[in-house]
This record gives structure tokens, sequence and C-alpha cells, in this order.
């Protein structure tokens, strides 16, 4: 049997300890089947316990050089928005981090998720379950403090042997599915000591659109300048 507190330092094996990089494209198609691609850079770093996140849009053209720097602070979020068109960055107050990337389904928290942001959140076990053939251990999250959005919590199904997450319900405070993040377990591989997923489908049922999110070229604990972490400097990479 395995403890709640073993299941999330299972998890957490698979974070990174200092830093990471990675590039990401973002798939959305509407209800309509309209497709947009965004294609991304993700740098983010652990500093003090604390999550920095900076992404950085290389396509389409209309948002290319557009970044976002997100910072983690004992569960307060800032965020910073750069937009080339304008040559300015500015601070976005509130509930932002609730809000969707440029046009996807997910959240800037949701990204956070992803790479084991946990901290933030009161985690409760609930019973185990299996996805197809897979079993996997199941917790329910809710975040310590969120403002907006469009769930209350989210109920994680992790696969027992490494802790992966294959899959992700979004629940309102009816405890309706809003949206759902499935993993293509296919894409689950070694990078260096962590496994981890590469390719997730997110789908809201609220709108009826889809977002695949898939990543390549992952570095972890590699050395990344700090200035990408801070807001007077993040908009410029390195």
């Amino acid at each position: 049997e395995t403890d709640l507190q073993g299941i999330l330092d299972c998890a957490a094996s698979n974070t990174p300890q200092r830093s990471f990089s990675q590039r990401a494209q973002f798939v959305t198609q509407d209800e309509n089947q309209a497709e947009r691609r965004l294609s991304t850079t993700i740098y983010g770093a652990s500093e003090d316990g604390k999550l920095r996140l900076n992404l950085q849009v290389s396509q389409p053209p209309d948002v290319a050089g557009t970044a976002i720097l997100l910072r983690r602070d004992d569960g307060d979020d800032d965020m910073f928005v750069y937009l080339p068109a304008l040559k300015k960055s500015r601070r976005v107050t509130g509930g932002m981090a609730s809000s969707k990337v440029l046009g996807t389904n997910f959240s800037y928290n949701d990204i956070q998720t992803l790479f084991g942001a946990l901290s933030n959140s009161q985690v409760t076990r609930l019973p185990d379950d299996t996805i197809g053939d897979t079993p996997v251990h199941r917790l329910d999250m809710r975040a310590m403090s969120m403002e907006g959005g469009d769930y209350d919590h989210v109920v994680v199904a992790l696969e027992q042997t490494h802790c992966v997450p294959l899959r992700v319900d979004f629940l309102d405070d009816s405890n309706e599915l809003v949206r759902r993040l499935d993993t293509k377990q296919e894409s689950i591989r070694q990078v260096g000591e962590r496994t981890l997923a590469t390719e997730f489908r997110m789908e809201d049922f609220v709108t009826g659109s889809t977002t695949t999110l898939s990543m390549d070229d992952i570095e972890f604990d590699e050395r990344i300048p700090f200035s990408l972490f801070n807001p007077r400097g993040y908009y410029n990479p390195r």
C-alpha cells in the first residue's frame, strides 16, 4: 500500500529540481474544426521552492514575440505580459493565472500543474481505479487560493509505476465535468532520471473545442539566465 505522501513524492521525482526548458506546440480546434497553432518555448525555474514560468511565442506571426512571465510566491501569482507591437511590458493583476493561454484550452495554472506545482493545492486521496488496463492512483486537488477560472477542483489520475498523470478532470462546484486532460500513453518516455508524458489532449465540454499539447527538446536543470524570470528582462530570449 502506498500512502498519500508516497504518491506525492513519487510524482515530485519527475519534476525539475532547479530548471527546465522545452519547445511546446498547442493545436486548438474549435467546434467548427477551425484550427489554430501556437508554437512556444517554455522556460521554468524553482527559486526557494517557488515556481517561475516564462512562455515565449514564436508562431503564428500575429503574436510572435509575445512573452509571458508567471511568478508564484506563497500562493500568490504575479503575471507580466510583453506585447511586441507596443514594445511594452505590463503587470497583469487579478485572476489572470486562471485565464487561457492565447486562445488555447490550457490556462497558466494548468501548465503549472503539469510541471508538478502541487504545493499550492490541498490534496485528498480518492479510491484507486483503472484507465483502460492501467491501474491509477486518484487525487482530489483544490487550490488554496485561486481567482476566476472555470473549475472548482480537479481529480488527477496517476499511473502507479512512475506517477505520470494519465488524466485530469476539471470539475465545477456542482461536480460537473468542465474540461478533461488526457495523456497520450505512448508519449510517456524516460528523460534522464525522470519519466514524463510529451503529448496531451485537453477537451472543453462547454465550448466544444480541443487543444493538443506536444512537447520536445526537453532539458532539465540546465543553466538558464536569471533574467528570463526577472520582470525587467524576461521578454529578451537568451
